[in-house]
């Protein structure tokens, strides 16, 4: 699943939908369109929000008392989209060594964000 999120952000098809969001967001004035692109958007953030809450269960994470899902569901849909927008179509290929070990650069990324996040309960 992850695999085919990753390529599916690098295609260009991906990318022209997410430069009309934009668009429509900040700049039509068309209210109905604007209500139906935030619509979009916020079931999507949803639909990972599920993802990563069941993730969350399976390797005994709890939020953290001041965040709830949706924090960290933004924070990693930043992260992934900012990396595709600056970094660009290899974004998912550069590495860095960590902890004697190559990771993907949104590898780090998105465990600085769980560690920030999330606790595990048997260890505090």
């Amino acid at each position: 699943v992850c695999t085919y999120n990753f390529t599916m952000l690098q295609d260009q098809r991906w990318r022209v939908y997410k430069s009309l969001v934009s668009s429509v967001a900040t700049r039509h004035s068309d209210e109905e369109l604007r209500a139906a692109v935030s619509e979009g958007e916020s079931a999507l953030l949803n639909t990972y929000g599920a993802l990563f809450g069941e993730f969350a269960k399976a390797f005994n994470l709890v939020l953290r008392d001041e965040y709830d899902m949706s924090h960290f569901t933004m924070s990693a849909y930043a992260l992934n989209e900012g990396l595709s927008n600056r970094i660009g179509a290899n974004f998912a290929e550069q590495k860095v060594v960590k902890d004697g070990a190559e990771w993907t650069v949104f590898a780090v990324g998105f465990q600085a964000l769980v560690e920030h996040y999330f606790v595990d309960p048997g260890l505090g």
